[in-house]
C-alpha cells in the first residue's frame, strides 16, 4: 500500500515537472519569435527610412544643382516626370517710389 502511494506520488511529481518544462519551452520559443519579429520589424523600418532619406538628399541635391546652374526664378525642379517646388520668391516685385 506505501509502495503504490509512493510510486503514485512520484508519477505525479514527474508530470508535473514535464508540464512545467514543456510550458517553460512554449513560452521561450514564443518569445525569441516575437523578437525576431521585432528586429525584423525594425530593420525593415530602418531600411525604408534610409531609403527616404537617400532619395530626399538627391533629390535636394539635384534641384539645387539644377537651380544654380540654371538660374531658374521659378522654383520648381522636376526630376523623372515629379515636380518639387522649393520656397523661393521670384524677384518680381514692385519698387515704391518715395
Amino acid at each position: 500500500m506505501v509502495v503504490v502511494l509512493v510510486v503514485h506520488v512520484v508519477v505525479e511529481v514527474h508530470v508535473v515537472i514535464v508540464i512545467v518544462v514543456v510550458v517553460v519551452v512554449i513560452v521561450i520559443v514564443v518569445v525569441v519569435v516575437l523578437v525576431e519579429v521585432v528586429i525584423v520589424v525594425a530593420a525593415v523600418v530602418v531600411l525604408v527610412v534610409a531609403i527616404a532619406v537617400i532619395v530626399h538628399v538627391i533629390i535636394v541635391l539635384h534641384c539645387t544643382s539644377s537651380s544654380s546652374s540654371n538660374n531658374s526664378r521659378s522654383g520648381t525642379c522636376s526630376t523623372n516626370g515629379s515636380s518639387t517646388s522649393s520656397s523661393s520668391r521670384s524677384s518680381s516685385s514692385s519698387s515704391s517710389t518715395l
